[in-house]
């Protein structure tokens, strides 16, 4: 899913595998620093995900459960 993401400019991914306090800190501050590129990540985050993606995934959810029981 983040890699989804990653690939439409909509979250920075970092390797766990090879992940550092450094360049977890650099990252941070990367973002902090340019902000016009964290909105542009946060709108097209928005876009890909939907307005309601919580209620839809809970849905998706209870349908599968619902499913089960029948």
């Amino acid at each position: 899913n983040a890699r989804y993401f990653e690939k439409r400019k909509a979250a920075v991914v970092l390797d766990q595998r090879k992940l550092s306090v450094k360049q977890l800190s650099v990252t941070i501050e990367r973002l902090l620093r340019d902000l016009g590129d964290t909105q542009e990540m946060t709108e097209r985050a928005y876009e890909l995900s939907g307005s309601d993606a919580a209620g839809k995934v809970a849905s998706e959810i209870l349908n599968l459960v619902n499913k089960k029981d029948e």
